[in-house]
C-alpha cells in the first residue's frame, strides 16, 4: 500500500506534467480553452443559483427606439403599490425572485399589472 508521501509525489508529478504540456501548447489552444471555460462557467452557476431574474427594458428593440409599453405599466404600478425595492434602474426594471415563486410572479403579479393597466378609466401614459 502506498504511503501518503508517495501519493503526494505522484500528484505533484501529474501537476508538473500538465503544466509542462500546457506551456508547450500554442496560444490559440489557450484562447479556445479560455473561451470554453468562460462560456460554460455562467451556465453552471445559473444551474445552481436558486434565483431567477426578469429584466424589462425601457425601450423596445425595434429600430425606431420606441418606449416599451410593458415598462410603463409596471413602473407605474410599482410606484402606485410602493414596491420600489423590486424595481431598480432608470432604463430597466429588474425583478429577482426565487425559482419556487416563478409561477406566482408570472401568473399573478405581472398579469394583474397588465390587466389593471388596460382597464378603462385608468390613467396611463400609453397613448
Amino acid at each position: 500500500m502506498a504511503s501518503s508521501v508517495e501519493k503526494w509525489v505522484g500528484f505533484g508529478s501529474a501537476v508538473a506534467g500538465f503544466a509542462l504540456l500546457w506551456s508547450r501548447l500554442p496560444n490559440r489552444v489557450h484562447d479556445e480553452a479560455r473561451h470554453i471555460i468562460t462560456s460554460l462557467f455562467p451556465m453552471v452557476l445559473a444551474y445552481f443559483n436558486p434565483y431567477e431574474q426578469i429584466t424589462i427594458s425601457k425601450y423596445s428593440d425595434d429600430e425606431q427606439f420606441r418606449r416599451n409599453k410593458l415598462f410603463e405599466l409596471i413602473a407605474g404600478s410599482c410606484i402606485a403599490i410602493n414596491t420600489r425595492p423590486w424595481c431598480s434602474g432608470k432604463h430597466e426594471l429588474v425583478f429577482v425572485f426565487h425559482k419556487r415563486h416563478r409561477e406566482l410572479m408570472q401568473s399573478s403579479y405581472l398579469r394583474d399589472i397588465i390587466l389593471r393597466g388596460h382597464e378603462p378609466g385608468t390613467k396611463s401614459r400609453l397613448s
